[in-house]
């Protein structure tokens, strides 16, 4: 017997229960969608959905449909962000908020309440400073952890001296902001309340770019998750693909937090849970993390929008309620080969 056969034949039934489990996953985040679409204040039929003569049209496609879609994408750039710094970082309770960059992103939105600036340079001025300072602090991180090699320890540390210098300027245009502070808080809680067609329009594009890119790199996160030595064997440029890859996830990040505020623990769980499903293969657990992802906070802002009808919470709340035990489990059973 042609023990490369054996092999071979192996590898095709993993993958394709890999492939099966994807597809899976893809049926399960489709009902999911319609399930969030008929779910509110004002009950949607499935019916409703498709009859584009409903008396409900308007609330379906100009409220709801954006609102899911937003929940979907905004999943999918958290927990894909959150799958390749853990990989890269090689540590399993590395997310996207790691290297500060939700800080950063917070004190930009936070400074365009307190100035008022969405009054006077348009809605979309809040979005941009978030979005320019998370990259801002992106650069501040880097920039400091290059001083030295730009090691994980480095990196980890200057993100959070520098995500510690944006929260405390935060909490100091919260003390001094006066009628403002309570924009400043409600966005910090983070929330999809906003969502429109013209914000899936900005991430939708970035999130497919990201997504390919990712996917593309794969086989490389596949070598650095095994340690530099490993990957330098295997013909990797680790600072090149380190920088690159962290670099995609921060503005994955950034933009994603940008137009939804502060989203906890999204980009901490679904890469956990996707990594026991499919295994740490990454060809096949970024796309499964980004269905996680979306998995997870699609229903977590149904929640948050109908747990105290008509009122909403912020789904940061929600999705914090989640994260926080499964962060707690994951200290209490953080076991030894994790990333083997």
């Amino acid at each position: 017997m042609n023990p490369n056969y054996d092999i071979n034949e192996l590898y095709s039934k993993i993958r394709g229960k890999k492939i099966l489990l994807l597809f899976l996953l893809t049926l399960a985040l489709l009902a999911m969608i319609f399930l969030s679409i008929c779910l509110g204040a004002v009950p949607i039929s499935i019916q409703d959905i498709f009859n584009p003569d409903s008396r409900l049209g308007a609330l379906i496609f100009n409220v709801r449909v954006p609102r899911v879609l937003m929940a979907v994408m905004a999943g999918i750039c958290l927990a894909i962000a959150g799958t390749m710094m853990q990989g890269i970082l090689r540590n399993p309770l590395a997310s996207p908020y790691v290297l500060g960059i939700a800080a950063g992103a917070s004190f930009g939105a936070a400074l365009a309440i307190a100035l008022g600036l969405q009054f006077v340079l348009g809605k979309y001025a809040l979005f941009m400073l978030a979005f320019i300072f998370s990259l801002i602090t992106m650069f501040m991180v880097y920039g400091l952890a290059s001083k030295h090699e730009a090691s994980v320890e480095t990196l980890i540390l200057a993100g959070i001296a520098i995500g510690s210098l944006f929260n405390a300027l935060v909490s100091f245009l919260i003390f001094i902001s006066g009628e403002s502070v309570y924009g400043i808080i409600f966005w910090i809680m983070g929330g999809l309340w906003s969502s429109s067609w013209e914000q899936i329009y900005i991430i939708l594009p970035i999130l497919s770019i990201g997504f390919i890119i990712a996917l593309w790199f794969s086989w490389d996160m596949n070598a650095l998750s095994m340690g530099d030595e490993m990957a330098t064997n295997l013909g990797v440029n680790v600072k090149l693909s380190k920088v690159f890859l962290l670099t995609l996830a921060s503005i994955l990040t950034a933009v994603t937090i940008s137009i939804t505020g502060t989203i906890g623990f999204i980009g901490l769980v679904a890469p956990h849970i996707a990594r026991m499903i499919i295994g740490t293969d990454n060809r096949f657990l970024i796309p499964a993390s980004g269905l996680i992802g979306a998995m997870v906070l699609l229903p977590s802002d149904t929640l948050s929008r109908t747990i105290i009808n008509p009122a909403e919470i912020p789904v940061g709340i929600i999705t914090s309620m989640i994260g926080v035990p499964f962060f707690v489990y994951l200290l209490l059973k953080k076991r030894k080969g994790w990333w083997a």
